[in-house]
């Protein structure tokens, strides 16, 4: 049920940076995604 909950978020995140970047391209670089995911799984967790 963790494994489920931890997957849906990721997904959740993956495709909120993806329409994100989409709606923005110039305001986040590929480079920082990375770090873009951690926060989001980050605020996720607390």
């Amino acid at each position: 049920m963790v494994l489920h909950c931890f997957c849906l978020s990721l997904f959740g995140s993956v495709a909120y940076a993806v329409s994100v970047a989409s709606l923005f391209p110039s305001s986040i670089p590929l480079g920082e995604l990375p770090y873009f995911h951690s926060q989001i799984f980050m605020s996720h967790k607390s």
